[in-house]
């Protein structure tokens, strides 16, 4: 809905959660809503946890099937460049991670062990209870029982650090290593994922090799 990205635009500050370009005001829609889910394969339940708003670059690796087929050999390799500097790296490391989520496609391609895909959100997104109210119709709601859903009262006692050590991007939760990653972006995405999931009420604080705070999200 274009209302959605509307709201969403201006809640994320008309710039990509990513790599953080802020386009000019007649170039907005460069800007994409993507939503971020938590899959559980062996129930077939999708959930519905956040909503980010990155550039159409960004979102190309979130569609990379789609964006090879569609795009030229230019393209893809401004696509890299883009990637490479988001995530200070080169790219072996670009090449790593793409071999990486080539594997996470083959286990989504695998037979499923459920009978239909059913939706649940725990998110707070424009209009949700309209979307509810939709997917119900539709017979593909997934109510979450609340100890997966949004809790009542947020947790404010947690400290997320994104940081690069030894060539690898860690995602720290008061001083505990929960993720890591060859790139800065899944990182970031980790970090936010882990916030949405367990309603953390809490920034994430990027720091450089030097150990730096560089940027607060």
């Amino acid at each position: 809905m274009e209302e959605d990205q509307t709201q969403v635009l201006h809640e994320q500050g008309l710039r990509c959660s990513i790599c953080g370009i802020a386009p000019e005001y007649n170039d907005l829609k460069s800007l994409h809503v993507h939503e971020i889910e938590k899959y559980d394969f062996h129930s077939g339940i999708c959930e519905l946890v956040d909503l980010n708003l990155i550039c159409k670059k960004c979102h190309s690796f979130h569609h990379m099937g789609r964006t090879e087929m569609l795009s030229t050999k230019v393209q893809l390799e401004e696509l890299i460049q883009h990637f490479m500097r988001v995530n200070d790296c080169n790219y072996f490391d670009y090449k790593d991670h793409y071999l990486e989520a080539q594997v996470k496609l083959g286990n989504l391609h695998r037979k499923p062990t459920f009978e239909k895909v059913q939706y649940a959100i725990s998110g707070k997104i424009p209009y949700k209870e309209e979307v509810i109210k939709q997917l119900k119709e539709k017979d593909i709601y997934y109510d979450l029982p609340s100890s997966l859903g949004l809790h009542t009262t947020k947790k404010s006692n947690k400290v997320i650090k994104v940081y690069k050590k030894h060539g690898t991007w860690n995602v720290e939760c008061n001083g505990y290593v929960k993720k890591s990653s060859i790139s800065k972006k899944n990182a970031l995405q980790e970090a936010r994922n882990l916030i949405a999931w367990n309603d953390y009420d809490t920034n994430i604080e990027v720091f450089n090799v030097n150990g730096d705070l560089v940027k607060t999200y």
